[in-house]
């Protein structure tokens, strides 16, 4: 497996505009100085009452994806703003970064419907474990963004133990939470858990 970093500058500032004319105007960057398998830097986008995070840089390296399912990834985290501190901006920038490296450093496929660990600094700060994650918008038909949903270990612990688990708990995530702004995809809400 090679884990030389891989980065394209020409990918890289292509994305950083998509994510200005799709996303909004980009207030940060937490920028990854040393990188492995692939530069992962973080774009932070404020608007009115939340903060997204996303990667720009993950998408210039294939992973070893199944057939005829897509190959290249960035990721997107969300925040309230009101209550994001700049040690939680931290930790979601950094969490992005290590999530980004997972497909490459464990010779694998990241996709929708998928779920990982959250890391120990993020369990104890946000008190969510997993992460589940699905598709948010594709960016030039060869580039899926993915949105990281963080969920409990009860939630993971039910997503585990069906076939479909991932399946019907996001139906029941979106159902439920979709017309709730406050609450929905952010890392730094505590909400109520989803029993499947």
């Amino acid at each position: 497996m090679n884990n030389k970093a891989i980065m394209n500058y020409e990918y890289s500032t292509e994305f950083e505009s998509f994510i200005t004319d799709n996303i909004g105007k980009i207030e940060n960057i937490a920028h990854e100085i040393v990188s492995e398998y692939v530069h992962s830097d973080v774009a932070i986008v404020h608007d009115e009452d939340e903060t997204t995070f996303v990667t720009f840089g993950v998408g210039a390296r294939e992973m070893y994806a199944p057939e005829g399912m897509y190959k290249r990834f960035e990721i997107s985290m969300s925040a309230s703003k009101d209550t994001l501190t700049d040690k939680q901006t931290f930790l979601i920038a950094n969490e992005l970064i290590k999530i980004s490296k997972f497909p490459f450093k464990n010779n694998t496929w990241l996709g929708p419907f998928h779920t990982i660990n959250a890391s120990e600094e993020f369990i104890k700060e946000f008190g969510f474990k997993y992460f589940i994650f699905d598709v948010l918008s594709e960016y030039d038909n060869s580039v899926v963004i993915l949105k990281c949903i963080p969920i409990y270990e009860s939630e993971y612990e039910a997503v585990c133990s069906t076939q479909t688990g991932s399946i019907d708990f996001l139906e029941k995530y979106y159902d439920k939470f979709i017309l709730d702004d406050s609450v929905f995809g952010r890392v730094n809400v505590h909400r109520k858990q989803i029993n499947l």
